[in-house]
């Protein structure tokens, strides 16, 4: 059995441009009071502005509220907890984060996070991502400090082909032992870090590229841009290999990629109102 260490964590806040995800922080609930946009597939879900362990006061990590994920105890046998949203998605996001205190009552126990990008072909759906990770137990020896932690997972070696994804599947699972009775999950503002970083202020424009995968030369289809652009190619590690500066407006620009390894890269347009981004295969 852990022990509980009661601790105060000062935590610093970076500025990150993040993706779209419904009620990240749980802080809206619907017309009937249930919390928007997530649901529970089992075990019980409790929204929270506060709870005590002892003398002291666990508040939200960000917002006024957050939640906490229990396994299903009535039933045997004991169910885990799951936490579910689905969601309409079109991003290449770099990086994924969830503030969380995880107490299990031993190291047998723990919680799941599972993230799915899909894009419709026509006739199914293809995996663009898929990550299935554990949220790890922050102790110190016996100890677990009554804190915020932060699980950060950089996604990019998640991703299986270059394609755009459409929609998302992001589930939330508290211990899969099925032994555990007083197992919680405390879970917070939960975020998607974005190519690029610092630009939400922008907004995204379509273009088309061929061929992908690329061999020696990256073909850019685009439509009505009638400022500069800034082409960017960029490792999946977030290093900007190359930059091209495209004075001279065009529908259509190409891009040398003889000197590029074969593998999976990040494609970024910016112009003065607008960026975007795509996944390319370089192939030779």
């Amino acid at each position: 059995m852990f022990k509980i260490l009661f601790s105060i964590l000062l935590l610093s806040l970076t500025t990150t441009a993040f993706a779209q995800l419904l009620n990240p922080s749980f802080e809206q609930t619907d017309s009937t009071g249930a919390l928007s946009d997530w649901k529970v597939t089992q075990g019980n879900f409790t929204k929270l502005s506060a709870v005590t362990f002892g003398a002291i006061p666990f508040t939200a990590f960000e917002g006024n509220y957050f939640t906490l994920l229990e396994s299903d105890t009535l039933n045997t046998p004991i169910k885990a907890g799951t936490l579910e949203q689905s969601f309409v998605y079109a991003d290449t996001p770099k990086n994924i984060s969830i503030n969380n205190l995880f107490i299990p009552e031993n190291t047998a126990q723990h919680a799941r996070i599972k993230l799915l990008f899909t894009k419709w072909n026509g006739t199914s759906r293809d995996t663009v991502l898929y990550l299935n990770d554990t949220l790890p137990i922050i102790a110190e020896g016996t100890s677990i400090p009554i804190r915020w932690n932060t699980y950060t997972q950089t996604l990019t070696t998640f991703y299986r082909n270059q394609q755009l994804p459409d929609s998302a599947i992001i589930s939330i699972t508290n211990d899969d032992s099925q032994t555990g009775k007083s197992i919680r999950l405390y879970l917070d503002n939960i975020r998607f870090g974005k190519w690029p970083v610092g630009m939400t202020e922008l907004q995204p424009f379509t273009f088309q590229l061929f061929p992908n995968p690329a061999q020696d030369r990256l073909t850019i289809q685009a439509s009505k841009i009638t400022d500069p652009l800034t082409i960017r190619i960029i490792s999946l590690s977030g290093q900007t290999l190359e930059t091209l500066k495209m004075e001279e407006p065009s529908d259509r620009y190409e891009v040398n990629t003889s000197g590029f390894a074969s593998g999976l890269y990040v494609l970024q347009i910016l112009s003065q109102v607008a960026v975007s981004q795509q996944l390319i295969t370089i192939q030779h």
